[in-house]
C-alpha cells in the first residue's frame, strides 16, 4: 500500500486520475466530489453542488475541468483551480447513470435512467441529440478516440454503436446473458471490453457500420 485517503463520510463509487497523475478526484453517496493531491494523499478541493451521490466522473483533456454525473439528474462541469461549478447539464430524466467526454472537449454523453443517451455542447450546455434505442436503462458509455462514435451498453443486454453526429443507431450486439454494466474502448479504437452481470468481461472488435 503506498497512500489511503479518507475523507468522504459516503461510499465512494467513482474516481478518475487527472492525465498527469497528480490528481484524483473522487465521487460518494455523500453528495460530494473531492480532489486529492496523489503525491501528499491530502484533500485539496471539495466540490458539493450536487444534491444526491456522484455516479460518474470524467476529467475533460487539455483543461483544468472535469465533469461530474449524479443522482440528482444533472452532470455538472466544474473548475478545478477555482473549485467554481462551470455549467449544469439537467436534462429532468431519471438519474445520470454515466457520462463521457469527447477527446476534443467539445461534446459530453450522458447516459440516464430513461435509458436514453443524450448529446451536449460542452460550452453553450445545450442538448444537441438522442440516442434512443435501448429497452432497459443504458448505464455505460464512451465515444470512440476519433470521436466519429458513441458506444453504450445496458440492462437489455446490448452493446449499441452510434453515429455522434447524426446520432442513429449503427449496430446492436448481445455479449452478456444479463445486464451490461460498464465498457471500455482501447486506445487505438479497434476493441471494446464490457462488463456483465453475468461475472464476465468480454472483449470485441468494435462493431462495423
Amino acid at each position: 500500500e503506498l497512500r489511503r485517503f479518507s475523507g468522504h463520510t459516503g461510499s465512494i463509487k467513482c474516481l478518475a486520475f487527472s492525465a498527469d497523475g497528480k490528481r484524483l478526484i473522487t465521487g460518494s453517496d455523500d453528495k460530494t466530489i473531492r480532489l486529492w493531491d496523489v503525491h501528499g494523499g491530502r484533500e485539496v478541493q471539495r466540490f458539493s453542488r450536487h444534491t444526491a451521490g456522484i455516479t460518474a466522473l470524467a476529467f475533460v483533456a487539455e483543461t483544468n475541468q472535469f465533469v461530474s454525473a449524479s443522482k440528482d439528474q444533472t452532470a455538472r462541469r466544474w473548475d478545478v483551480r477555482s473549485g467554481l461549478e462551470v455549467e449544469a447539464y439537467d436534462a429532468q430524466a431519471g438519474a445520470v447513470l454515466d457520462i463521457a467526454v469527447a477527446r476534443d472537449g467539445k461534446r459530453l454523453a450522458s447516459a440516464h435512467f430513461d435509458m436514453i443517451l443524450r448529446v451536449w455542447d460542452m460550452e453553450a450546455a445545450s442538448e444537441l441529440g438522442q440516442c434512443v434505442g435501448h429497452k432497459q436503462m443504458a448505464g455505460a458509455a464512451a465515444f470512440t478516440p476519433d470521436g466519429a462514435f458513441l458506444l453504450s451498453a445496458g440492462q437489455d443486454q446490448t452493446l449499441r454503436l452510434w453515429d455522434a453526429a447524426t446520432f442513429k443507431e449503427l449496430a446492436c450486439t448481445t455479449c452478456h446473458i444479463g445486464g451490461v454494466n460498464a465498457l471500455s474502448i482501447s486506445p487505438d479504437g479497434k476493441r471494446v471490453v464490457t462488463a456483465g452481470a453475468d461475472k464476465t468481461l468480454v472483449v470485441s472488435a468494435l462493431p462495423t457500420v
